[in-house]
């Protein structure tokens, strides 16, 4: 099956989130029930992307374990790369860049 990759930033700090950004992730940040990360992981999905590498970095053991104890990703391929906290987006990068299995894929941030 071909490959087609997206790559979902998920290190931030949240920090113009307030209080919030300093409990959960902007990526976990919920809209009508749902986390954002929920959102973007569908919308990828309907549009043929079926390789995810998600670069953690802040509160990423969080989105980590809401990957992992969610059922409807269980499907997809989402590889949960710890890029460390304190990372610029271009370390982050750097360091999964040898994961992308597609000639053709998208970044984008996960919020």
């Amino acid at each position: 099956m071909l490959k087609k990759t997206a790559v979902i930033l998920c290190g931030g700090k949240g920090s113009r989130l307030g209080s919030l950004g300093k409990k959960i992730p902007k990526t976990l940040v919920k809209i009508h029930s749902k986390p954002i990360l929920w959102y973007v992981l569908n919308e990828l999905a309907k549009n043929s992307f079926n390789h995810f590498i998600l670069p953690l970095g802040y509160k990423g053991y969080l989105i980590s374990k809401y990957i992992k104890s969610n059922k409807d990703f269980k499907k997809f391929d989402i590889e949960l790369i710890n890029t460390g906290e304190n990372k610029k987006i271009s370390q982050r990068i750097e360091k999964i860049k040898k994961r992308i299995q597609s000639k053709h894929f998208i970044i984008l941030n996960g919020d």
